[in-house]
């Protein structure tokens, strides 16, 4: 395949630039990840670049997946990839090749997961601290904001934090247990190329290519200046107007300032959306404008791309909202042969489900498939997915403190907080290790009075497991694809050992496969780290045979036939994040989830909310509710929803 292949003119300008820092500015649906990819296949076929010269930062392993898979394609089957990764993923990789002059980080750098913060760290901070999981929750993320917007970089810091007590807290955590978090891995390596007297960036490329540019905060940017500083050309990605991560402190002023920060760049437009129809990017372009520090661009349909239909629907209260979307969708169906899978039904938030729960019974009942993708766990989430987790660290480090912890905290053993809380104590007071603290309390029981013997049961039942696992041979020195159907055959011996349900364990060992391969993880040390810093955000997988219910966040990269934005009231959207830079994230999300239509866009409102929903939004408890502010003066009237069903039903004109 060659780079320029089916590639639209404005697609090869863009591709082909080469010599100066870029920018390539790219709305909804005019081909930016194909045009990315289209560049690195060019740089090596054209410029003559070693792909181990070209690093590509990404957001999800999805679209670290893709990049490889064309690649790949182009390259040929046996060549070699340019190096793709998170922005995390690199950080972690750039730390491990310095550890050795860090000493601000626990060492062996262990990362620990969504799991471990969540039922180990915040649990034990909640104790610790005799307060809740919400509470722990939002300190955290203050001390993460901190790090995103380099606030943690002003003098003193440390001492002048707002809250001691929860730093202390925190710090003396992570030194029983010797992890570091996720979120300040980033913030790390930016540290670390400051204070570290002679850095280098282990394999600096050539060029650095960065996808989804809007999305970085300010100490990802940091980062990607030092790394060009250091010698790489920077080819950045994205679009302002889907800027959608604030709560990840993401900096829309990046991409706006790319020329300003970057002086001699270029900037290069995608125009063309082969996706949305006219007046869908008609109603998108509307919302989007309201944002007069947005950069000016121009988007425009595809040649052969229909008017489309929008509509915005007022409903007396959710059960009236509930049913007609149903209807619509069974008509959709019938009648014009919609497949389900082509319908998404997106929403701003659903906690407890009591949005997307009236809405699936509601399709039930009209008989229409209807998958529900919201707050879905991964199989790794599981008992059994936590627990193979944990013996794959072990195998890794016996004194892992974590894994040690999460395996207590999962078999059926009746050991609970207070036993965690003695050992921890019992750690800090003799600085150990949780982990140096268990073995202790094994060779000593009467060192933990009633629960030192269950303590020492547990240790060597768990040892024991562990002395029956294979080896894992690495001495062929294998590589590729090779090397990662050896570890894939490996894991399934130990998944074996401690899974007994096939079908669990079959879901499991297909998620690690998937993500080895779209990692590129050729052991079992490189597949933990990849497991640890994927992101946040858990990657969306739909239903291929049925109407997707899922959250606005989750839709963005997506795209459907038909696309529903259900509860588009100010009380939503923006909801409580109404005013300053808050309600900028939320209008732009609103842009995202709009353009995720290709031919019919339905956006429903209610008067009235009842149930379950009368006690949510932003004037919970009250009525009437308000469209939401964004669409209040759009080129387009509300209509009653029940008489727009109605019509459709009647096979008149709609």
């Amino acid at each position: 395949m060659r780079w320029d292949e089916g590639l639209l003119p404005e697609q090869q300008v863009a591709a082909a630039h080469i010599g100066s820092d870029a920018v390539l500015i790219a709305g909804p649906g005019t081909g930016k990840t194909h045009t990315l990819i289209r560049r690195v296949i060019r740089l090596c076929q054209e410029e003559d670049v070693r792909p181990r010269d070209i690093l590509a930062l990404t957001f999800t392993r999805a679209a670290m997946g893709l990049l490889k898979q064309e690649a790949r394609r182009a390259l040929g089957a046996e060549a070699e990839l340019p190096h793709v990764s998170t922005l995390h993923s690199y950080a972690l990789s750039q730390l491990l090749q310095s550890r050795e002059a860090i000493t601000t980080l626990p060492q062996p750098l262990r990362i620990a997961d969504d799991w471990e913060e969540r039922y180990i760290i915040f649990e034990d901070l909640k104790r610790l601290l005799n307060s809740k999981i919400p509470d722990i929750r939002e300190r955290f993320a203050r001390l993460s904001a901190d790090w995103q917007t380099l606030d943690a970089d002003a003098e003193d810091w440390d001492t002048r934090y707002a809250d001691p007590e929860f730093l202390a807290a925190w710090r003396e955590h992570r030194q029983l247990y010797g992890y570091t978090v996720r979120a300040e891995l980033v913030y790390q390596l930016k540290r670390a190329t400051e204070r570290i007297e002679g850095f280098e960036f282990a394999r600096l490329p050539r060029h650095l290519f960065v996808d989804e540019y809007q999305d970085l905060n300010r100490c990802d940017l940091a980062v990607v200046r030092a790394v060009v500083n250091a010698g790489a050309e920077l080819y950045a990605a994205g679009d302002d107007d889907q800027s959608i991560y604030g709560f990840r402190k993401a900096l829309p002023e990046g991409i706006r300032r790319f020329a300003i920060d970057y002086e001699g760049s270029r900037r290069f437009d995608l125009t063309k959306c082969r996706r949305c129809d006219q007046r869908i990017l008609d109603i998108g372009d509307f919302v989007a404008r309201l944002d007069p520090r947005r950069l000016a661009k121009t988007i425009v349909p595809w040649p052969d791309a229909r008017a489309g239909e929008v509509r915005l629907l007022r409903f007396d209260n959710d059960a009236r909202e509930a049913d007609c979307v149903a209807r619509i969708c069974k008509w959709l169906i019938a009648s014009r042969g919609t497949d389900p899978a082509q319908i998404l039904i997106l929403l701003r938030s659903d906690r407890h489900r009591v949005f997307s729960g009236p809405l699936s019974l509601a399709l039930r009942t009209h008989d229409v498939p209807v998958a529900v993708n919201v707050e879905t766990e991964g199989p790794l989430e599981s008992i059994a997915g936590r627990g193979l987790v944990a013996f794959l660290r072990l195998v890794l480090n016996p004194r892992d403190s974590l894994a040690w912890r999460a395996l207590l905290e999962l078999r059926t053993n009746r050991i609970g907080e207070t036993t965690f809380d003695q050992l921890n104590e019992q750690a800090r007071r003799d600085r150990l290790t949780f982990a140096g603290a268990l073995q202790r309390v094994r060779r000593a029981v009467e060192d933990l009075p009633r629960m030192g013997g269950r303590i020492a049961a547990e240790v060597t039942a768990i040892e024991d497991t562990l002395a029956r696992f294979p080896a894992l041979d690495t001495s062929s020195g294998e590589t590729g694809e090779a090397a990662q159907e050896a570890l894939a055959q490996w894991l399934q011996h130990i998944a074996a050992e401690v899974i007994d349900d096939l079908d669990v364990r079959r879901g499991i060992l297909e998620f690690l496969e998937a993500t080895t391969q779209s990692t590129g993880c050729q052991n079992l040390e490189d597949l933990l780290r990849a497991l640890a810093v994927s992101d946040e955000m858990v990657e969306q997988e739909l239903d291929p045979t049925a109407i997707n219910i899922l959250t606005m966040h989750k839709a963005k990269g997506l795209g459907a036939d038909v696309v529903f934005v259900v509860a588009a009231e100010d009380e939503y959207v923006p909801g409580r994040n109404a005013g300053g830079d808050s309600e900028g994230d939320e209008r732009r999300l609103l842009y995202v989830s709009l353009t995720r239509a290709r031919h019919w866009l339905f956006m429903t409102y209610c008067a009235e909310r009842r149930g379950q929903q009368r006690h949510t939004g932003s004037t919970a408890g009250r009525s009437p509710r308000t469209l939401t502010r964004f669409l209040q003066d759009a080129p387009i009237a509300p209509e009653p929803g029940l008489d727009f069903v109605e019509r459709l039903e009647g096979s008149k004109p709609v």
